[in-house]
């Protein structure tokens, strides 16, 4: 029943009500004046909010205010991101990292579960993930791919 809209220009995220006459008038949801989303590209929302920044890094919010979340390191850094995806009903996180050619597989705890590349993931644009088919599909440019995950 809520609608959810990152607007990094204003350091602040967006809560729309959703009803039967369409989606209501946005409330500021960041309580917390100093926390910064500036860099935010993108929101994916489980009960919690996570925020991704342009430079790969990952903020969980909970009721407006940042809580403790941080990835493990990994090999190949995530210094760029592009999209988040995640819900509710799975237990992981998914990153697109179109500069690294890669999606990004962590659980909900921020430990690297999977990386999936390929040279031809050029001009990485979107993707979605069926955790219960197993699979994934990235839009590259004017591909579409379909890749096998592991959970």
């Amino acid at each position: 029943s809520r609608f959810y809209t990152l607007d990094p220009s204003s350091n602040q995220i967006f809560r729309h009500q959703i009803s039967a006459s369409g989606l209501g008038a946005g409330t500021p949801w960041i309580e917390d004046p100093n926390l910064n989303i500036n860099n935010g590209v993108s929101i994916v929302v489980d009960g919690s909010v996570y925020l991704l920044e342009n430079y790969g890094a990952i903020k969980e919010l909970y009721q407006g205010k940042a809580i403790d979340f941080g990835l493990e390191e990994i090999s190949t850094k995530l210094d760029s991101g592009l999209k988040i995806w995640t819900d509710d009903t799975i237990k992981n996180l998914y990153i697109l990292d179109a500069k690294g050619k890669r999606l990004v597989q962590f659980d909900k705890n921020g430990n690297l579960k999977n990386q999936y590349t390929s040279d031809k993931f050029n001009d990485l644009k979107d993707f979605t993930v069926s955790e219960k088919d197993k699979k994934a599909w990235l839009l590259a440019g004017n591909n579409l791919f379909e890749i096998e995950i592991n959970l």
